[in-house]
């Protein structure tokens, strides 16, 4: 379902208010991890209105790895989104061997909009400590 995430959960999300409740684990054979960015930002007004105030988002990555920590899979979505029209962007991971370590950069996991398989436009490093 998460390969079609823009449109199986567009009314989940709506009748929930969040796509935070559509990633919670569950237990089994691999490891997850949830990496949050967050930043402040102008979003897009519906009326246009470039004094709209800044808002806080955040950039969540979810990662599934084996005992190993060797990558399984990957997605990347923005939280609160809510360009128009009004639309859900999941990446996923194309990345292939690769090992979840501190400073691994979200270039090296190589995603795409799993809708139409464009490149995700940002970068930044993963940080696995809170130092």
């Amino acid at each position: 379902m998460l390969d079609d995430f823009e449109q199986s959960f567009s009314a989940l999300i709506k009748e929930n208010n969040s796509r935070e409740l559509l990633f919670n684990p569950i237990n089994g054979k691999y490891h997850y991890y949830k990496f949050v960015a967050t930043y402040k930002a102008r979003g897009i007004s519906p009326d246009n209105n470039s004094a709209k105030p800044e808002q806080t988002f955040h950039n969540i990555l979810i990662i599934k790895t084996d005992d190993q920590q060797k990558i399984v899979d990957g997605y990347h979505f923005v939280l609160e989104w809510s360009e128009k029209p009004l639309s859900y962007p999941l990446f996923k991971m194309k990345a292939t061997g690769l090992t979840l370590q501190e400073g691994l950069s979200l270039k090296q996991l190589n995603l795409k909009r799993v809708m139409d398989n464009t490149d995700f436009d940002g970068d930044g490093k993963i940080k696995l400590s809170s130092r």
